[in-house]
C-alpha cells in the first residue's frame, strides 16, 4: 500500500491525462468532420473514432461511479463515530467537465479521510485514558480491545479503499495508451538527494544513519523523503504520523525512488553504489528519532572489481587502523548521499551535519 495522499495524487495524474486523451480525440473528430463537410471522402474514418470516444466516455463515467461508491463505503466507517461533516456526492453530477467532477469528488474523499484521521486520534486518546484508569485499579472489561478493534477497522477500510483506487488506475491504463504526457517538461529539474555527514552503521548489505535533529526537520524533511523511500515506518511519536494508516511498515511505490548511494570519509573521493533493486532499496523510520537505511546488496561488484561491503571494510581499516565490527556505529563521521538520480558533480553538495 501507499500513503493515501500519494495514491490520490497518482490517481489525479492519470485521470487528468485520460481526460486529455478524450478531449484530443474529440478535436480530431471535429477536424475530420469538417473535412467531410467540405467534400473530402474520409467519412469511414469517423465511425471508429466515434466508437473510441463513446467507449472512453463510458469508461470515465464508470470510473466516476466506482469512486463515488468508494467514498460512500468509507463514509459509512466514519459515520460510526459522530462527524460534523456531511457529504453530497450528487453535486458532482451537476458539473460540466470531467475534471470538475473529479476535483469535487477528490475534495469530498479528502474530507472523509481527514474525518477518519480524527476518529483514530479520538480512539487513541480514549484508549490512553482507559489505560490510566486501569493503572488506578478501575476494571473496564474489554473496553480497550474494543477500541483497538474499531481503530483497526478504520485502518483496514482505508487500506481497502486505496487498493480500489489502484484498480481504477489500472483500468485507465488499459483503456488509454497515452497516459504519460509526452510534452517537454519546461520546469526546472529538481535534485532529489539527501546528503549527510554523520556516524553510520554498516551491516552486510546496507548503510544506516540516525539523523540529528540539529540538521533534520522530522516534519518538513520527513514528508519529503517518504515520497522517495521504498519502505516507511512512522509511529505515533512522529510529527508526521498518519493515524489513518497506523503504526505499520508501509511498502510504498515511489515514482522516483532512491537509486544511488555515494559514501566515503573524504568528500573528494566518494564511492558510488547502486541501491538494491530486489525487495526494497531504502527505508525511512520516524519513531520520534529518525533513521534512513539504504541497501546496496551484499554481492554488488563495484567498478574496481571489489565487492561493496568488503571495500567498505578496507576503507574503515585504512582510516582507523582496525577492523570494522559489522553493524557497529563508526567512530568517526562519514559522508553519505542517498539520491534518486545519478549525480555527475558532487563538489557543490551541502552535507547536513558537516558544520556541527
Amino acid at each position: 500500500m501507499n500513503y493515501p495522499e500519494h495514491t490520490i495524487a497518482e490517481l489525479t495524474k492519470y485521470i487528468t491525462n485520460f481526460d486529455q486523451d478524450i478531449e484530443e480525440i474529440k478535436a480530431i473528430e471535429c477536424k475530420i468532420d469538417s473535412w467531410v463537410k467540405r467534400g473530402v471522402d474520409i467519412h469511414n474514418a469517423l465511425n471508429p473514432i466515434n466508437e473510441q470516444i463513446q467507449r472512453w466516455e463510458n469508461k470515465m463515467l464508470g470510473l466516476v461511479n466506482k469512486f463515488k461508491t468508494n467514498i460512500t463505503t468509507l463514509q459509512k466507517v466514519d459515520d460510526r463515530i459522530k462527524s460534523e461533516t456531511s457529504l453530497d456526492l450528487s453535486k458532482a453530477d451537476k458539473l460540466d467537465s470531467n475534471l470538475e467532477k473529479w476535483n469535487y469528488l477528490f475534495n469530498q474523499y479528502k474530507c472523509v479521510l481527514e474525518n477518519l484521521k480524527q476518529d483514530t486520534k479520538t480512539l487513541y486518546e480514549v484508549e490512553d485514558q482507559i489505560n490510566k484508569y486501569k493503572k488506578l485499579g478501575v476494571e473496564l472489561g474489554d473496553a480497550v480491545q474494543k477500541i483497538k478493534n474499531q481503530n483497526q477497522n478504520i485502518i483496514n477500510s482505508i487500506q481497502n479503499s486505496m487498493l480500489e483506487l489502484k484498480e481504477l488506475i489500472q483500468e485507465i491504463k488499459v483503456e488509454s495508451n497515452k497516459i504519460v504526457n509526452n510534452e517537454t517538461d519546461k520546469s526546472e529539474p529538481v535534485d532529489n538527494y539527501w546528503a549527510f555527514y554523520d556516524k553510520i552503521n554498516v551491516d552486510s548489505e546496507s548503510f544506516s544513519m540516525y539523523l540529528n535533529s540539529n540538521y533534520w526537520n522530522s516534519e518538513n524533511d520527513g514528508l519529503q523523503i517518504i515520497s522517495h523511500t521504498d519502505l516507511n515506518y512512522i509511529n505515533r511519536r512522529s510529527k508526521i504520523y498518519n493515524s489513518s494508516v497506523g503504526e505499520v511498515q508501509v511498502h510504498a511505490e515511489p515514482e522516483k525512488p532512491i537509486k544511488y548511494i555515494y559514501y566515503g570519509y573524504e568528500k573528494e573521493n566518494l564511492i558510488k553504489l547502486k541501491v538494491r533493486e530486489t525487495n526494497w532499496g531504502s527505508y525511512y523510520v520516524d519513531s520520534g528519532n529518525c533513521m534512513i537505511q539504504v541497501y546496496f546488496g551484499s554481492t554488488q561488484v563495484m567498478e574496481n572489481g571489489k565487492k561493496s561491503r568488503e571495500y567498505f571494510g578496507e576503507l574503515y581499516t585504512q582510516r582507523n587502523q582496525e577492523k570494522y565490527q559489522n553493524g557497529a556505529k563508526t567512530k568517526d563521521k562519514w559522508y553519505l548521499v542517498a539520491s534518486c538520480e545519478e549525480l555527475e558533480n558532487l563538489s557543490n553538495i551541502n552535507f547536513r551535519g558537516e558544520n556541527i
